[in-house]
């Protein structure tokens, strides 16, 4: 009895080594996202996403082309930047994470929603791989936004966008008609990002 009992228990073991096996190599390949005050990135929490380059200010909204709402996500100006607007990072999946991890799914939106949109949330365009919080009449190209760490020292990120069941890519810019510099999934070059909390946020945990 005693020797079915201790081989009855062999699997599990070796199933629970597995899965800690599996989750420590998770973990290793993931680290918190930092903001330029050295503290982790809160889930759902108000950040400026900010252009890491002389002059570059946060990622804010407006309108390219023929749209009448400010749809479009493109990068502003360091330089009278009174149109600055904060994101939010929501982790996705059933975890309960507090702080934001680098490679993890999230999903992307703005604090505040312009009037007159439905969603403030970041969407990439199936026809033009345009970043916009309204992709009606592109279409949506389904998929999932990440975070990953720039390399070298400081807290600078690169924002990528993976389509659902494909590899990721990086979100750059790409200068539009109107003169914004539109961000766009591109297999170029990714923008560099530092974040920055937003003034007066008190964000507590998205679940």
């Amino acid at each position: 009895m005693h020797i079915r009992t201790h081989l009855a228990m062999k699997p599990v073991s070796l199933a629970l080594l597995f899965a800690l096996f599996t989750l420590s190599t998770k973990l290793a390949l993931t680290s918190d996202v930092y903001d330029v005050d050295g503290k982790p990135v809160v889930n759902g929490g108000s950040y400026y996403a900010i252009y890491n380059e002389p002059g570059g200010g946060p990622v804010t909204l407006a309108k390219v082309g023929n749209e009448t709402l400010p749809i479009s996500v493109v990068l502003g100006s360091f330089y009278g930047n009174s149109n600055k607007r904060s994101v939010k990072f929501h982790v996705r999946g059933s975890q309960i994470s507090y702080y934001v991890p680098t490679n993890f799914a999230l999903d992307i939106e703005f604090s505040h929603t312009p009037d007159g949109v439905q969603s403030s949330q970041w969407t990439v365009g199936k026809k033009d791989l345009l970043v916009r919080i309204d992709n009606e009449e592109q279409g949506i190209l389904p998929g999932i936004f990440k975070i990953k760490k720039n390399s070298g020292t400081g807290y600078v990120y690169r924002i990528v966008f993976c389509p659902h069941g494909e590899a990721c890519f990086p979100v750059g810019a790409e200068r539009v008609d109107s003169g914004e510099a539109q961000l766009v999934v591109t297999d170029g070059e990714a923008i560099p990002f530092v974040f920055s909390r937003a003034e007066g946020d008190s964000a507590t945990l998205a679940i």
